[in-house]
């Protein structure tokens, strides 16, 4: 990575991975949220909430530091070889629009799923957002104001990381989540994921209820999103304007 990314200017200030298996019982009890079994039909892997420390360390980290921003990066981002000349200057343009942004992710995971622009951020590049929304977080910009923002949501102990952040509607609209337009990192897909979602993760008591409420919850979930999306995507416009971006 540090090969990679060097002829970018990034210098890397590496976290070390946290394993789920050496996470004590006292530190995850806090994951074992309740209110997830109604939300997901499946308990959180011990090694997603070992990513989840790893996120929320470099969050803090970024805190402690009173950096205005973050750029994040999980072990298994690549620079686009595609977009190589153009990264580092989009990153300082990012850098100087930090105070009207929170968070920047640097792929789209999901293809298929329309990509809105709303903001030019150069000649050859956009800011937008998904409809209604992607997952996956191996590589992002994250400012001040959403990292405190994210870490003391209670959501951070009931859906996995990517998710927090990218489940703009639980956050009441507050804190956009945009994508840049062509991706500027890819993911390297010849490492394997170390948090196993291959395995078996059911509940192991898992009632009629649990099943009603999280079908009731996706309904309001998908409800909400919905009528929420242009109200949401009207903020964005209003906020990157400021900033000084021609809007699209």
């Amino acid at each position: 990575m540090a090969a990679d990314f060097k002829p970018l200017g990034i210098t890397l200030n590496f976290i070390d991975a946290i394993r789920g298996d050496s996470i004590d019982e006292a530190t995850k009890k806090a994951f074992l949220n309740p209110a997830r079994q109604y939300r997901m039909p499946h308990f959180l892997q011990d090694n997603a909430v070992g990513c989840a420390f790893c996120h929320y360390q470099a969050w803090q980290d970024m805190l402690n530091k009173n950096a205005p921003y973050a750029l994040v990066f999980e072990d298994d981002a690549l620079p686009n070889k595609k977009e190589c000349t153009h990264i580092a200057r989009r990153l300082r343009r990012l850098a100087l629009l930090s105070p009207h942004l929170d968070i920047v992710f640097f792929d789209t995971r999901r293809k298929a799923i329309p990509y809105i622009p709303i903001a030019r951020l150069d000649e050859g590049s956009t800011l937008g957002v998904v409809k209604y929304n992607s997952f996956g977080g191996y590589a992002y910009f994250i400012t001040r104001r959403a990292a405190r923002h994210l870490l003391i949501h209670p959501n951070r102990h009931i859906y996995e990381v990517d998710f927090h952040m990218h489940h703009w509607w639980r956050h009441h609209c507050q804190i956009q989540s945009l994508h840049v337009a062509p991706d500027l990192f890819v993911h390297n897909d010849k490492k394997p994921s170390s948090i196993r979602y291959d395995r078996d993760r059911a509940w192991p008591r898992d009632y009629f209820y649990h099943r009603l409420a999280r079908k009731l919850n996706r309904t309001a979930d998908s409800l909400y999103k919905r009528l929420a999306f242009p109200h949401y995507v009207r903020r964005i416009r209003k906020r990157l304007a400021k900033g000084g971006l021609e809007l699209c």
